[in-house]
């Protein structure tokens, strides 16, 4: 394995940009069809991730330590798991409900909700985090009062206080205060009074049962005589040495980290510019692209994706094709649907395959009503039952 290879391996262990680790498990599945039929794919928890969740039921205590890998926690019917997430996150997990960990750095915690319901209150922080998956949905958390309800085929969020990003294949919507949105539904609505109480009550349990700060005690006054040692010698610093390619793409990591896009973009464009040889520039385009259509720069991030598909040999090809999509359904120009059916043909066993049909029968959906939308839920219900369920019922 060449310097490049394990730098691109240690940058992507702890990737927050959920798509690349999608696409490089995609282009093992790929490899194993061709020569092996189909194998499950499995994932793992990072050994090296110290993420601390606890679970409490009755007088049961469940603690993650580090280097412990855990798979998920269970919540079975009528039954409630206070959980801590990263010691940022107060949560409970309604039964029946599953919940796993997924992965945790300084500044992102991931988790995946497969079913129930999530109440939590995310205090949050400087540069911090909290990231659900869930079906149909990724939602992203900075500080707030949430609830999020998982179905088999789709996800709700609640906002008591705040604003979540709730983000699905046809759109990124935000739910402030006060509201609802769901996955399968297009628009928001005021949060469900039940659901209010709920989050009410978890917002007073949580404050009641939080350890009340203890003031450190004030140290006695020492006095003593001030000596002033000469000034050091201090000896020049060498010269900084120019980074190379990994240099620079760490350097963009840490800027993303500190949530500075601007100069995560400004490493990246120097790589590519500087370095067109390296294994890191196909990940650099992609980045590039990420960045620009969180921006809103629909032009730039067509660009960088064009760069992208010339790499043909990459694993983020597909997503950078699946990406394209979706800029074409936020920037409203009208190719989303085509685009989406054109990505479907060429990458017949993508695991983005459910989303876009999702897409294609939501965009059908707002252009021409049932009439227009029913030969795509014919399609999804045969392919993805349950995610089709909603449509199928609106459009009998």
């Amino acid at each position: 394995m060449t310097a490049d290879d394990l730098l691109r391996t240690a940058l992507t262990t702890d990737d927050e940009l959920d798509d690349i680790r999608r696409a490089q498990t995609w282009a093992r599945i790929e490899t194993r069809l061709a020569g092996q039929g189909r194998e499950r794919a499995r994932s793992r928890w990072p050994l090296a991730l110290a993420i601390g969740i606890g679970a409490v039921a009755v007088a049961a205590v469940i603690a993650v330590l580090p280097g412990q890998t855990p798979t998920s926690f269970i919540a079975p019917a009528d039954t409630r798991l206070s959980l801590h997430l990263d010691g940022a996150t107060r949560a409970v997990l309604v039964g029946p409900a599953e919940l796993e960990p997924v992965a945790h750095s300084a500044t992102t915690t991931v988790v995946r909700i497969r079913r129930g319901t999530l109440l939590g209150e995310f205090e949050g922080g400087h540069g911090r985090m909290l990231q659900i998956l869930a079906p149909g949905a990724t939602i992203e958390i900075v500080g707030t009062l949430f609830a999020v309800e998982a179905r088999a085929d789709a996800t709700c969020v609640s906002v008591s206080h705040g604003t979540v990003k709730l983000t699905t294949a046809a759109r990124v919507q935000l739910v402030t205060t006060g509201q609802r949105a769901c996955s399968d539904q297009i628009g928001r609505s005021p949060i469900a009074p039940a659901m209010r109480d709920e989050l009410a009550h978890h917002e007073s349990a949580a404050i009641a049962t939080a350890a009340p700060a203890t003031p450190p005690a004030m140290p006695r006054p020492i006095i003593t005589p001030i000596v002033i040692p000469p000034a050091p010698v201090v000896a020049p610093s060498p010269p900084a040495k120019p980074l190379d390619a990994g240099g620079l793409y760490a350097e963009a990591e840490r800027a993303l980290a500190a949530r500075d896009p601007a100069a995560a973009d400004r490493a990246l464009a120097k790589l590519v510019v500087e370095f067109p040889a390296t294994k890191l520039l196909d990940q650099a385009y992609y980045d590039r692209a990420r960045i620009a259509f969180d921006r809103g720069v629909w032009a730039e991030a067509r660009g960088d994706l064009d760069q992208l598909a010339r790499l043909a040999d990459s694993p983020l090809v597909e997503p950078g094709a699946y990406l394209r999509c979706r800029v074409a359904v936020a920037a409203a120009d009208g190719s989303a649907a085509e685009c989406f059916a054109g990505y479907r043909a060429r990458f017949p066993r993508s695991p983005h395959d459910r989303d876009a049909l999702a897409a294609i029968v939501e965009l059908a959906f707002s252009a021409g009503g049932c009439a227009a939308a029913k030969p795509h839920i014919d399609e999804l219900a045969a392919r993805y039952p349950t995610s089709a369920a909603s449509w199928s019922a609106t459009c009998r």
